[in-house]
């Protein structure tokens, strides 16, 4: 063999050895390559999942941390159960609602506040500066970030430990002292630089980018792996007793409890207090004088961890029998024993509702029905029920009850609140439809109807037919043995598909000539007239124009073979670059490339720039062919 060609050949085999050992690397993140200074600590706390990218696939390493997000990376450091997880949620639980923390970052400021990273106050003060509002522009300071990273990290009992510190920092005498061993433990365990920023500056008020905090995360985690906090061992002691009283100021509750040997002592209530009251949740409010207690709290110590008390509580329901608004008292007949009465008494907290409205004690007269709630005799809520009252709404449904020996028919209407209601229709209920004396089997879905109730009995109907007229693309067909042919239109006004019944003698005419549902077929353009959820009369076209569009694919929903798209070019008046357009394929669309190549529409993307050609009405596109251009 020639000795060029063997040296050539020995060197390049040379080469692939050297190359085949080089190791390779998949950044996580397109923006934080693998020769980046902070690419280890990055990966590494991504992969523990401390840290999370954003929702484009980018880690933007030189954005500031919002104060949500420090939240949530540094509560990758805090250990807790489930049930410990689970007592935060409820106690913090109406707090982060009212702060409105996002969704996705309360577990990590139950953690924060469970452990006592941040407290009640501190949330609020950031919550008051917009630190937690989404899309701030406000972030944390440096100095906030590192202490709440060495509370996070369990620091404080190593921090306390030193005698004297010194900050090696330029700007130590701005920094307040209490802060100063955290900082200087932080510095002693590697998480913070002694240099600082650069120059010895530690910059308290700076913030801190996204990159520099994987890095003091990675070597907190790191510590920590090495030397693990230890759970300081909680002795518990239960005490039971009476609630002497109950007493709230801005900060906390105070609950005194009469022992079992009559004496009193007060506990606190804090925000994280369990309370439970018949070992349901409950809360503070739900704690009155006279209950059983029992709480639970560390031995020589009076904050509250958990606590239940037995409520004194009576649900009443009956007829009321007198109302008194000079004294504010109301007298029950009970429901169950017409010889039992309960006299309550009601007050400007007490909650009433009549007719589902709100209203006040002279709204209610005797002989309305009443559930109530009352604690100690005085009604905390009253929901009456008029006697006799009207209902307003639309047929929804007409239920037939044959299970016992005689037939029970019961009615759903759906309210002005789109709420469904249902009720009981008397055997000899009165009832009109249209002005003309009917019976029930006369009433149509989507009749308007006005009920007369009796203690939510209907004793009278009054139908009137709504009829309106629909236009748009038939998309399915469902002929039901018995029951009639349901039709599926696209109502083009609203563009959302509306289901009806075809009457028994719908009148039907196809391309102007008479015909009977059979003809009827999907995609065909319709105009009908509906009797409340009856077609009675259907005017069709068989056929329609094709139509050519193209677009960019901006979602797709496979379940059902539909998509949507921005217009880049349509033959339509009325459309312009940037419209969006819905798109149904049919069960023999054809997809194919621009090389005239066979595809499926699971081969579909978001993204992709389609032609489509098939029918449009002006609502609904439905696709004969979709030609995938790139």
């Amino acid at each position: 063999m020639n000795k060029k060609i063997t040296k050539g050949l020995s060197l390049l085999l040379l080469v692939v050895i050297l190359l085949s050992s080089v190791p390779s690397f998949a950044a996580t993140f397109p923006d934080v390559k693998p020769d980046y200074w902070a690419y280890s600590h990055i990966e590494k706390m991504v992969k523990l999942g401390m840290i999370k990218g954003h929702e484009d696939g980018t880690f933007k390493p030189k954005d500031n941390v919002t104060y949500l997000e420090n939240l949530q990376m540094i509560s990758g450091l805090i250990t807790m159960t489930k049930e410990e997880l689970n007592a935060g949620k409820m106690a913090y639980g109406s707090l982060l609602s009212e702060l409105k923390i996002a969704t996705w970052a309360q577990d990590a400021v139950v953690k924060c506040l469970y452990r006592g990273v941040i407290s009640e106050a501190e949330l609020r003060e950031a919550e008051a500066k917009g630190l937690t509002a989404t899309g701030t522009k406000f972030k944390p300071a440096r100095l906030t970030i590192s202490i709440y990273l060495a509370k996070a990290m369990g620091l404080e009992e190593l921090a306390n430990s030193k005698p004297v510190v010194s900050l090696p920092y330029k700007e130590s005498l701005q920094i307040e002292g209490k802060y100063h061993r955290l900082l200087a433990t932080l510095i002693d365990i590697g998480v913070l630089n002694p240099e600082g920023t650069g120059g010895g500056y530690f910059e308290p008020n700076a913030f801190v980018q996204r990159d520099a905090i994987a890095k003091m995360l990675s070597t907190g985690y790191d510590y920590l792996q090495k030397n693990p906090v230890k759970p300081v061992e909680k002795e518990e002691v239960t005490i039971r007793g009476t609630v002497s009283s109950v007493l709230s100021d801005a900060v906390r509750t105070y609950v005194t409890v009469k022992d079992r040997s009559n004496n009193d002592k007060a506990y606190f209530i804090e925000a994280k207090t369990k309370i439970t009251v018949d070992n349901r949740t409950g809360t503070k409010d739900d704690i009155v004088k006279g209950q059983d207690i029992e709480l639970t709290t560390l031995k020589d110590d009076l904050v509250v961890i958990s606590l239940n008390v037995t409520s004194i509580e009576e649900d009443i329901k009956g007829i009321v029998k007198s109302i008194s608004t000079s004294t504010n008292k109301i007298v029950i007949e009970d429901e169950r024993d017409k010889a039992k009465t309960t006299e309550l008494s009601v007050d400007k907290n007490t909650n009433i509702l009549v007719n589902d409205k709100k209203g006040t004690l002279s709204d209610i007269k005797a002989g309305d029905s009443v559930g109530v709630i009352a604690r100690n005799k005085l009604a905390l809520d009253i929901e009456a029920k008029s006697k006799i009252r009207e209902i307003e709404g639309t047929i929804k449904e007409i239920v037939k009850d044959t299970k016992g020996t005689t037939i029970t028919h019961f009615i759903k209407i759906t309210n002005a609140k789109d709420e469904v209601e249902e009720y009981e229709i008397d055997p000899k209920a009165y009832i009109n439809r249209n002005k003309r004396s009917a019976v029930i089997e006369d009433l149509k879905l989507g009749d308007k109807v006005i009920l007369e109730l009796e203690y939510d009995l209907v004793i009278e109907i009054d139908a009137n037919v709504v009829i309106k007229k629909v236009e748009g693309h038939i998309t399915g067909i469902n002929t039901r043995v018995s029951q009639g042919t349901m039709i599926t239109m696209r109502n083009r006004e609203t563009n959302k598909d509306e289901e009806y019944v075809l009457a028994k003698d719908v009148y039907i005419r196809i391309d102007n000539v008479v015909a009977n549902s059979y003809d009827l077929k999907i995609n065909y353009y319709a105009n009908i007239v509906v009797e409340g959820n009856e077609i009675v009369e259907v005017f069709a076209e068989s056929r329609s124009s094709n139509s050519s569009i193209i677009g960019k694919i901006t979602s797709i929903d496979p379940r059902r073979n539909q998509f949507t798209i921005s217009v880049d070019s349509f033959g339509q008046d009325g459309y312009t670059y940037g419209d969006l357009i819905n798109v149904y394929t049919k069960a023999d669309v054809i997809v194919r490339d621009i090389n005239a190549i066979n595809l499926e529409f699971k081969d579909l993307r978001k993204g992709d720039t389609v032609n489509i050609i098939g029918i449009y009405d002006g609502a609904v596109f439905a696709a004969d062919i979709i030609m995938l251009l790139k």
